[in-house]
């Protein structure tokens, strides 16, 4: 399955009308999972606060309650 490049272009093109090279677009990329990972830990412990349980978070993430709780158990 072949891209479009008119598509993949519009998706990397700055405000300005400038294109992000590809070091560009790994470093936003690396930035948007920092900002989803901080996301996540919020949300979870915002979760915790309000009396969910590790099981819950965890079929939440799709993981066990004990891989949950070691990786935001704090």
């Amino acid at each position: 399955m072949q891209k479009n490049p008119t598509l993949i272009q519009q998706h990397y093109r700055r405000a300005d009308g400038s294109y992000m090279n590809e070091i560009e677009r790994v470093h936003e990329a690396a930035g948007r999972i920092i900002d989803a990972e901080a996301s996540l830990s919020n949300r979870v412990r915002e979760a915790k606060e309000n009396g969910s349980t590790w099981d819950e978070i965890g079929t939440a993430l799709g993981t066990t309650r004990q891989a949950a709780q070691q990786r935001f158990g704090r």
